[in-house]
């Protein structure tokens, strides 16, 4: 098969690229959360003012910019999108790269977090950002964890 496909069978899903083929369903939030990172980079990059409101606004007044920090976000999502297509074909280095993205990923998280912690301090106003960001950021430092004992189990 030449083009891309996508299998369900009995919860496991697999993507397919002509001969390469990889399993989704084992690192779902992985490849959950590489899509949140490249979505919001491409928001930052998007023309406007996204990032002098609201949850970027502290991060914007410590200087810096949309451009920046898009350029962040797409660089670990799509780092940590091209670390979980590698994964199972490079050996070793395929678990470490995962950790490392997942961990980049959770320093991502509890910046979100911290800024909307800020905001809310000097507005009074409590967003429920603040949950979720932190929970991406468990979930990220888990998916670390995992990683980690793929590297001591397989390698």
């Amino acid at each position: 098969m030449t083009s891309t496909a996508i299998e369900s069978v009995y919860s496991t899903v697999t993507l397919r690229f002509g001969a390469f083929t990889v399993d989704v369903s084992s690192r779902l939030f992985e490849w959950h959360a590489s899509m949140i990172l490249i979505g919001i980079g491409v928001l930052l990059l998007w023309p406007g003012e996204m990032a002098r409101y609201g949850t970027f606004q502290s991060l914007y007044e410590q200087g810096l910019s949309e451009a920046v920090m898009g350029s962040i976000f797409m660089s670990v999502g799509v780092a940590r999108f091209v670390a979980l297509l590698a994964n199972g074909h490079v050996g070793p280095i395929g678990p470490r790269i995962r950790a490392t993205g997942a961990l980049l990923g959770a320093v991502v998280w509890v910046q979100l977090s911290c800024s909307l912690l800020s905001e809310a301090n000097r507005t009074g106003r409590v967003s429920i950002g603040i949950v979720v960001y932190a929970s991406l950021a468990l979930c990220d430092l888990i998916s670390c964890w995992r990683a980690t004992l793929d590297v001591r189990r397989n390698w």
